[in-house]
């Protein structure tokens, strides 16, 4: 995936504004890949079901909740 500007300045401002650290370096500004977690722990039997439902258009959405998973400790911390 190619960021546009005004994503990546987005992503700078909450790093910067949330005061992210840690180890996880891919959280980082420019070592961030951007994604959205569609369905966790699909079971191998239904990923092609799961598969199907996406389109190469992006939905519209809006924002109601922010997280960040700490892979290394294995925690989740609620951004508000």
């Amino acid at each position: 995936m190619v960021c546009g500007a005004a994503l990546v300045a987005l992503h700078r401002r909450v790093h910067d504004v949330g005061q992210l650290e840690g180890p996880a370096g891919t959280t980082l500004p420019d070592a961030w890949v951007p994604h959205i977690t569609l369905a966790n722990a699909v079971p191998p039997e239904r990923l092609a079901d799961a598969l199907a439902v996406l389109s190469t258009t992006m939905p519209e959405g809006q924002l109601v909740a922010m997280r960040r998973w700490d892979s290394y400790a294995k925690t989740v911390t609620a951004l508000g």
